[in-house]
């Protein structure tokens, strides 16, 4: 500590010591600039890979939007507080003191402890956008799963692949002719245990109950049927598309349609009139209303 004076006060320190002290201030605050740049542009790689690597789980990289803004509003701000750091040096060489002159929010610990903090806001974000993130089974790729407490034997036999009675009753029940069943026992065969998956037999199931007009089934066909990773056997695009168009996923329909061939089309609009008939769709909503 520098010394007290007579009367208490302590001395002022000398300009050389303060010249050093401003010296080391602005080094650590370069380390810092350099640091938050780095770890800011960071960010916007991570989330990009990390987007891409869900996308290729069908999860829409939208979720990323607000992260990489945060993140790149933050470079701005930082672009902004290295002119300002360079107006703060012209201002040093015309006046030794102006440093001790200037306000709040001219200061460079002012810039970085707003660069600091959206930062901090940026990965508070990204966090929240991952946390939000629903990602399907592995064994299901990109088809809907059951979210919902298990209920009937369905729903336990689907999340619990060693109950076998709860299997058996709801094979039974599928058998029976419920709606709800037949998909149910489909999902569990389309993504039960290794070695009792059947897709083939599943998409019959599927079909069974979305001719009863099943909203869910209808609409699983039409994401499944269209597929890259079912087996180009069991893929039907024309199908897909018939079930969409009764299910009223016209947005889907739509997007499918940009990828079908002519014939691939005319087959789908026969189809599709033709399921819409003998299968209307029983949206959950609707029957409740």
């Amino acid at each position: 500590m520098e010394p007290l004076e007579h009367g208490g006060t302590p001395r002022r320190p000398s300009r050389k010591a303060a010249g050093e002290d401003l010296v080391r201030a602005r080094q650590y605050g370069d380390q810092l600039k350099t640091f938050m740049a780095a770890s800011n542009t960071g960010a916007i790689g991570i989330l990009l890979a990390t987007a891409g690597s869900l996308a290729g789980k069908d999860v829409s990289p939208n979720w990323i939007t607000i992260p990489v803004v945060i993140f790149a509003a933050n470079l701005v701000i930082f672009a902004g507080s290295l002119l300002m750091g360079e107006h703060r040096s012209i201002l040093r060489r015309r006046d030794k003191d102006a440093q001790s002159k200037l306000p709040f929010w001219k200061m460079g610990i002012t810039w970085n402890c707003l660069i600091l903090g959206i930062f901090v806001a940026g990965v508070i974000a990204s966090v929240i956008a991952l946390r939000g993130i629903c990602i399907p089974r592995a064994a299901a790729s990109a088809v809907p799963t059951v979210t919902a407490e298990p209920k009937d034997a369905c729903d336990r036999a689907y999340w619990d692949w060693n109950n076998s009675a709860a299997l058996m009753r709801c094979k039974i029940a599928a058998e029976a002719g419920g709606a709800d069943s037949e998909f149910g026992y489909g999902l569990v065969l389309w993504s039960g245990p290794p070695g009792s998956v059947n897709r083939s037999a599943s998409l019959d199931w599927f079909r069974e109950s979305a001719r009863q007009g099943h909203w869910l089934a209808q609409t699983f066909l039409g994401g499944v049927l269209q597929h890259p990773e079912l087996d180009a056997s069991l893929r039907n695009r024309p199908e897909a598309y018939a079930w969409l168009v009764t299910a009223r996923a016209t947005k889907s329909a739509a997007e499918l349609r940009t990828k079908m061939s002519k014939d691939e089309i005319s087959e789908g609009d026969r189809l599709a009139a033709e399921f819409s008939t003998k299968y209307p769709v029983k949206i959950p909503n609707q029957d409740k209303r």
